[in-house]
Protein backbone atom coordinates (compact mmCIF):
# COMPACT_ATOMS: atom_id res chain seq x y z
CA UNK A 1 0.00 0.00 0.00
CA UNK A 2 1.33 3.31 -1.16
CA UNK A 3 1.22 5.99 1.44
CA UNK A 4 0.79 9.54 -0.47
CA UNK A 5 -0.67 11.53 2.39
CA UNK A 6 1.74 14.25 4.07
CA UNK A 7 1.28 14.91 7.83
CA UNK A 8 1.72 18.27 9.17
CA UNK A 9 -1.30 19.85 7.73
CA UNK A 10 -2.15 21.21 10.78
CA UNK A 11 0.27 22.45 13.21
CA UNK A 12 -1.05 23.54 16.82
CA UNK A 13 0.46 24.00 20.15
CA UNK A 14 0.89 20.70 22.68
CA UNK A 15 -2.03 22.03 25.18
CA UNK A 16 -4.82 21.69 22.24
CA UNK A 17 -3.90 18.47 21.12
CA UNK A 18 -7.06 16.70 23.51
CA UNK A 19 -8.59 14.17 20.97
CA UNK A 20 -6.54 11.03 21.30
CA UNK A 21 -6.64 9.38 24.76
CA UNK A 22 -3.23 9.65 26.24
CA UNK A 23 -1.59 6.78 27.50
CA UNK A 24 0.62 6.88 30.38
CA UNK A 25 3.70 5.85 29.21
CA UNK A 26 6.49 7.96 30.52
CA UNK A 27 6.37 10.88 28.67
CA UNK A 28 9.73 11.80 29.51
CA UNK A 29 10.26 13.96 26.29
CA UNK A 30 8.10 17.34 26.79
CA UNK A 31 5.85 17.85 23.54
CA UNK A 32 6.07 21.47 22.40
CA UNK A 33 3.99 21.02 19.18
CA UNK A 34 1.32 18.64 17.52
CA UNK A 35 1.12 18.21 13.52
CA UNK A 36 -2.18 16.82 12.54
CA UNK A 37 -3.29 15.54 9.59
CA UNK A 38 -6.17 17.26 7.50
CA UNK A 39 -7.61 13.87 6.39
CA UNK A 40 -7.71 11.77 9.48
CA UNK A 41 -7.43 8.37 9.21
CA UNK A 42 -5.56 8.40 5.92
CA UNK A 43 -1.95 7.28 6.23
CA UNK A 44 -1.84 3.71 6.80
CA UNK A 45 0.61 1.73 9.20
CA UNK A 46 -0.44 -1.96 10.32
CA UNK A 47 -3.40 -4.27 8.97
CA UNK A 48 -4.45 -7.81 10.90
CA UNK A 49 -7.45 -9.30 9.42
CA UNK A 50 -8.35 -12.52 9.31
CA UNK A 51 -11.59 -14.76 8.87
CA UNK A 52 -11.92 -13.22 5.78
CA UNK A 53 -11.31 -14.54 1.72
CA UNK A 54 -7.73 -15.46 0.97
CA UNK A 55 -6.82 -12.92 -1.24
CA UNK A 56 -7.75 -9.94 1.59
CA UNK A 57 -6.37 -12.07 4.75
CA UNK A 58 -3.15 -10.93 6.50
CA UNK A 59 -1.13 -14.07 7.72
CA UNK A 60 -2.66 -15.05 11.67
CA UNK A 61 0.49 -13.97 14.14
CA UNK A 62 -1.81 -14.65 16.91
CA UNK A 63 -1.16 -17.85 19.24
CA UNK A 64 -3.51 -19.81 21.50
CA UNK A 65 -3.40 -18.42 24.94
CA UNK A 66 -4.76 -20.22 28.10
CA UNK A 67 -5.68 -18.61 31.04
CA UNK A 68 -7.71 -18.13 34.09
CA UNK A 69 -9.82 -15.14 34.69
CA UNK A 70 -10.43 -12.79 37.38
CA UNK A 71 -13.19 -14.78 38.46
CA UNK A 72 -11.26 -18.19 38.60
CA UNK A 73 -13.19 -19.52 35.22
CA UNK A 74 -10.09 -21.00 32.66
CA UNK A 75 -10.18 -18.83 29.18
CA UNK A 76 -9.14 -19.43 25.78
CA UNK A 77 -7.88 -16.46 23.43
CA UNK A 78 -5.82 -15.51 20.04
CA UNK A 79 -3.07 -13.19 21.07
CA UNK A 80 0.03 -12.12 19.77
CA UNK A 81 2.99 -11.32 21.38
CA UNK A 82 4.43 -7.83 20.69
CA UNK A 83 6.27 -6.60 18.23
CA UNK A 84 8.03 -3.62 16.67
CA UNK A 85 6.34 -1.32 14.31
CA UNK A 86 8.21 1.23 12.24
CA UNK A 87 6.22 4.04 11.30
CA UNK A 88 6.11 5.21 7.31
CA UNK A 89 7.77 7.90 6.36
CA UNK A 90 5.57 10.73 6.74
CA UNK A 91 6.22 10.71 10.12
CA UNK A 92 9.85 12.58 10.88
CA UNK A 93 12.51 11.18 12.49
CA UNK A 94 12.24 14.41 15.39
CA UNK A 95 8.95 12.84 15.98
CA UNK A 96 9.00 12.39 19.61
CA UNK A 97 4.96 11.10 19.62
CA UNK A 98 2.33 10.33 17.54
CA UNK A 99 -1.32 9.94 17.06
CA UNK A 100 -2.86 6.69 16.16
CA UNK A 101 -6.32 6.02 14.97
CA UNK A 102 -7.10 1.86 15.05
CA UNK A 103 -10.18 0.96 12.97
CA UNK A 104 -11.88 -2.69 14.48
CA UNK A 105 -14.03 -4.16 12.41
CA UNK A 106 -15.95 -7.67 13.26
CA UNK A 107 -18.50 -9.41 11.18
CA UNK A 108 -20.17 -12.17 12.18
CA UNK A 109 -20.56 -15.75 10.31
CA UNK A 110 -23.43 -17.97 10.75
CA UNK A 111 -23.05 -19.23 14.49
CA UNK A 112 -24.26 -17.57 17.72
CA UNK A 113 -22.41 -16.14 20.04
CA UNK A 114 -19.86 -13.85 20.85
CA UNK A 115 -17.06 -12.22 18.86
CA UNK A 116 -14.25 -10.10 19.79
CA UNK A 117 -11.00 -8.27 18.87
CA UNK A 118 -8.32 -6.38 20.53
CA UNK A 119 -5.10 -4.75 20.48
CA UNK A 120 -2.40 -3.11 22.28
CA UNK A 121 0.28 -0.50 21.94
CA UNK A 122 3.04 0.76 23.76
CA UNK A 123 6.45 2.78 24.00
CA UNK A 124 8.95 0.64 23.12
CA UNK A 125 10.97 -0.05 26.40
CA UNK A 126 7.81 -0.39 28.56
CA UNK A 127 7.10 -3.43 30.25
CA UNK A 128 3.14 -2.99 30.90
CA UNK A 129 1.32 -6.29 30.14
CA UNK A 130 3.43 -8.94 29.39
CA UNK A 131 0.58 -11.68 28.90
CA UNK A 132 -0.60 -14.45 31.48
CA UNK A 133 1.67 -16.89 33.70
CA UNK A 134 3.41 -19.28 30.90
CA UNK A 135 2.41 -16.87 27.74
CA UNK A 136 5.13 -14.18 28.03
CA UNK A 137 4.96 -11.43 25.72
CA UNK A 138 1.19 -12.02 25.07
CA UNK A 139 -0.90 -9.72 26.73
CA UNK A 140 -4.48 -10.77 26.22
CA UNK A 141 -8.32 -8.88 26.78
CA UNK A 142 -8.50 -7.38 30.14
CA UNK A 143 -11.87 -8.40 30.75
CA UNK A 144 -10.60 -11.64 30.83
CA UNK A 145 -7.19 -10.91 32.67
CA UNK A 146 -8.94 -9.26 35.43
CA UNK A 147 -6.41 -6.07 34.97
CA UNK A 148 -7.98 -2.43 35.72
CA UNK A 149 -8.33 0.11 32.35
CA UNK A 150 -8.67 3.19 35.04
CA UNK A 151 -4.75 3.98 34.22
CA UNK A 152 -5.01 4.08 38.54
CA UNK A 153 -1.87 2.19 38.30
CA UNK A 154 2.06 3.48 37.10
CA UNK A 155 1.53 2.12 33.63
CA UNK A 156 -1.82 3.01 31.96
CA UNK A 157 -2.80 -0.55 30.11
CA UNK A 158 -2.22 -0.06 26.54
CA UNK A 159 -5.40 -1.61 25.41
CA UNK A 160 -7.04 0.91 23.37
CA UNK A 161 -9.36 -1.57 20.84
CA UNK A 162 -12.20 -3.92 23.01
CA UNK A 163 -14.67 -4.44 20.10
CA UNK A 164 -17.76 -7.33 20.65
CA UNK A 165 -19.90 -8.41 18.00
CA UNK A 166 -23.14 -10.79 19.43
CA UNK A 167 -25.33 -12.84 17.33
CA UNK A 168 -25.62 -14.57 13.92
CA UNK A 169 -24.88 -11.74 11.40
CA UNK A 170 -23.99 -8.83 13.87
CA UNK A 171 -21.32 -6.81 12.99
CA UNK A 172 -18.95 -4.11 14.48
CA UNK A 173 -17.36 -1.01 13.24
CA UNK A 174 -15.32 1.27 15.40
CA UNK A 175 -12.84 3.93 15.87
CA UNK A 176 -10.56 4.36 18.76
CA UNK A 177 -7.90 7.09 19.06
CA UNK A 178 -4.33 7.45 21.19
CA UNK A 179 -1.24 9.67 21.90
CA UNK A 180 1.87 7.75 22.46
CA UNK A 181 5.42 8.25 23.05
CA UNK A 182 7.87 6.84 20.43
CA UNK A 183 11.08 5.52 20.23
CA UNK A 184 13.39 4.23 17.16
CA UNK A 185 11.08 5.86 15.13
CA UNK A 186 8.53 3.48 15.89
CA UNK A 187 6.18 1.65 18.76
CA UNK A 188 4.79 -1.90 19.98
CA UNK A 189 1.60 -3.06 19.17
CA UNK A 190 0.09 -6.61 19.82
CA UNK A 191 -3.60 -7.86 19.04
CA UNK A 192 -5.92 -10.95 19.44
CA UNK A 193 -9.17 -12.21 18.70
CA UNK A 194 -12.41 -14.63 19.88
CA UNK A 195 -14.36 -16.02 17.74
CA UNK A 196 -15.64 -18.70 15.63
CA UNK A 197 -12.60 -20.22 13.53
CA UNK A 198 -12.71 -20.46 9.69
CA UNK A 199 -13.93 -18.40 6.61
CA UNK A 200 -16.71 -16.15 6.61
CA UNK A 201 -19.28 -16.77 6.43
CA UNK A 202 -18.90 -19.80 7.97
CA UNK A 203 -16.74 -18.31 10.63
CA UNK A 204 -16.47 -14.88 12.14
CA UNK A 205 -13.91 -12.15 10.50
CA UNK A 206 -11.90 -9.21 12.44
CA UNK A 207 -9.65 -6.91 11.74
CA UNK A 208 -7.74 -4.02 13.60
CA UNK A 209 -5.86 -1.37 10.93
CA UNK A 210 -3.76 0.96 12.75
CA UNK A 211 -3.29 4.73 10.77
CA UNK A 212 -1.35 7.68 11.83
CA UNK A 213 -3.11 11.18 12.00
CA UNK A 214 -0.56 13.43 13.23
CA UNK A 215 3.00 13.49 15.34
CA UNK A 216 4.47 15.56 18.14
CA UNK A 217 7.64 17.32 18.28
Amino acid sequence: MKLLIVIAAITIGAGAAQAGQILNQRWSQPVTRWHLALAPHSTFVTLRQVGVAAAAATADDTKVVTLVDGLGNPETTHSARWKFIRLPAAVPSKAKAVRLSFRAAITRGQNAGDAVVYAFVRTPGATCCDGPPGFLNYPVDFSLSGKKLDGSDDQRPPMVVQADAVGVGGSYRGWQTVDLPIRDHGFQFAWGYRRTMGTWPSGDAVAVAVYVDGWAE
